[in-house]
């Protein structure tokens, strides 16, 4: 007989556009919520829209280290894709870190907080 818990669902990863658009649904299982859900959408992401994919997430710098020791890491360099944090989270973070990842520092991000989900590209 199957284990009902290993089915049973802890949340759901979404990725969205900045118009809200859903790109991506993924549950999130009984192991919660860890980098490989992000990891997938760059990789499904980067090759749906190719060149100059910007993704945020609540510690965009942290995820920026774990995209560039995973195997996403050459087709996400190659693409140019960016790692960004959202508002909330980048205000607390170094002032270096916030120019670096916080969207509205960076060029054709807009005056966007990327905080309509937890994944926006």
């Amino acid at each position: 007989m199957l284990h009902q818990e290993i089915f049973n669902e802890a949340e759901i990863f979404m990725a969205i556009c900045r118009h809200s658009f859903s790109l991506m649904v993924a549950d999130i299982v009984w192991s919660s919520e860890q980098a490989k859900y992000l990891l997938a959408a760059v990789s499904k992401l980067s090759h749906t829209f190719g060149d100059g994919l910007a993704g945020s997430y609540d510690r965009g710098c942290k995820f920026r280290t774990t995209l560039s020791r995973s195997t996403v890491r050459p087709r996400a360099q190659a693409l140019n894709c960016m790692s960004l944090m959202l508002a909330f989270h980048g205000y607390a973070h170094r002032h270096l870190c916030q120019l670096h990842f916080l969207a509205r520092y960076i060029d054709g991000t807009g005056l966007e907080d990327l905080e309509g989900c937890k994944c926006i590209l």
